[in-house]
């Protein structure tokens, strides 16, 4: 928490975020957490025995979708992860998109 006594409501949008976020106070931390429904796993796994393939498409950190396509059967043991990421910086030019090979899936708590 901060206060910003100096900043009108509509000069908020000029404002950089490493300027605003400088100087905090902890007021206390939040946990979410998004379950999956009852019949995700069962769909994902006929699916996949189906021979279709799956895939995530999301905007979530990379390690949020990881653990929700682990939890749900889309990614398994021995598979090959790869994050794609793309970056604008609001210019004219395009936008440059990234390819990581995450390397192979393990099992949580496997080394």
């Amino acid at each position: 928490m901060r206060t910003l006594d100096d900043l009108s409501f509509s000069n908020v949008g000029d404002i950089k975020r490493e300027d605003v976020e400088k100087q905090l106070e902890f007021l206390g931390l939040v946990v979410l957490e998004n379950r999956l429904k009852p019949e995700t796993k069962d769909v994902i796994s006929i699916l996949r025995k189906a021979d279709i393939n799956v895939v995530m498409i999301t905007g979530d950190n990379i390690l949020t979708a990881l653990s929700v396509a682990r939890e749900c059967g889309i990614i398994q043991s021995g598979e090959v992860i790869i994050d794609v990421s793309v970056v604008d910086d609001d210019s004219e030019k395009e936008p440059e998109v990234y390819f990581t090979h995450s390397g192979r899936f393990k099992p949580q708590g496997r080394p």
